[in-house]
């Protein structure tokens, strides 16, 4: 299992490189849950950007689109019935890291918090 402060790590190095324009990853799956759940870009980037060790699910796991990548997971309760599901990674260009959001939808299955 990784440890919180790993995932301390990868939470503070992911918010240095998150862009100022919101880069999420925009599948239908998101794009449903963002509709119903009424989640602006504005309360998307809060959601993202106050994500903390305790709200950490699993991860780093290998990314399946891009080989050598990695993944991370984390959720956020919304309200007692509505909980997201969020996968975050970094990546590199031109020697320059960048924040993205993978997923970001209603959660399908309970999630786990190892930290909590």
């Amino acid at each position: 299992m990784t440890g919180k402060w790993h995932v301390t790590l990868f939470l503070n190095e992911f918010k240095k490189a998150w862009p100022p324009r919101c880069f999420v990853v925009i599948r239908d799956k998101n794009k449903q849950s963002l509709v119903e759940l009424n989640l602006t870009p504005e309360l998307r980037k809060e959601i993202i950007l106050s994500l903390t060790p305790q709200d950490y699910i699993s991860g780093p796991e290998p990314d399946e689109d891009k080989p050598g990548d990695e993944v991370w997971i984390f959720g956020k309760k919304l309200s007692e019935a509505d909980g997201i599901y969020i996968k975050l990674k970094i990546f590199t260009v031109s020697g320059k890291h960048i924040g993205k959001c993978i997923s970001f939808h209603r959660a399908e299955k309970t999630l786990l918090y190892p930290f909590r």
